[in-house]
């Protein structure tokens, strides 16, 4: 009877000295994947959608090389236009309040801008950062075949259409 008490007090002191550590750990994934912004998924979303294709070593080495290129330009434009805790929070609160609003689309970015109250540096890393991630989609897009693109169904950038001017005839 002692060594069956004595068992169970040795198992219940694991317990309470293990779950503070198991809990702490599953709070740190939790925290990693909750604090990533858009800025940073879209590359890894574009590598997940390309990692379902079968491609051929030759484009293999090419998207590597891209990677490679790009990958400190990136993070480095990421470090210069990283957000403080309270520029986070205004933009998710300002976010949040445009959606409920019935906000869309070019609305509902101008007001999240307003509120975060940038600084220049950090518009200018932002800037950066688009281009980066642009130069990479174009990059990708060139090494896949059309059927891949279908396939991993990527979306093609939408082309902006060049607004004619209109010409003011005199009607003297």
């Amino acid at each position: 009877m002692k060594r069956v008490v004595t068992t169970l007090a040795m198992l219940v002191m694991i317990a309470l000295v293990a779950a503070p550590a198991i809990t702490a750990e599953a709070d740190k994934k939790k925290k990693k994947k909750k604090n990533r912004s858009r800025a940073t998924r879209v590359v890894p979303r574009l590598d997940r959608q390309l990692a379902a294709l079968e491609l051929s070593d030759e484009q293999k080495a090419k998207l590597k090389e891209l990677r490679a290129s790009l990958a400190p330009k990136l993070v480095a434009a990421r470090k210069k236009g990283k957000l403080s805790k309270t520029q986070r929070e205004a933009r998710s609160q300002a976010q949040k309040k445009a959606k409920a609003e019935g906000k869309k689309g070019k609305a509902v970015r101008a007001a999240v801008a307003a509120a975060a109250d940038l600084t220049e540096d950090q518009k200018a890393a932002q800037a950066e950062i688009r281009k980066l991630q642009g130069e990479y989609r174009r990059g990708v897009m060139g090494i896949l075949t059309a059927d891949q693109i279908a396939k991993a169904g990527i979306k093609q950038p939408k082309k902006k259409k060049k607004k004619k001017k209109k010409k003011k005839e005199a009607s003297e």
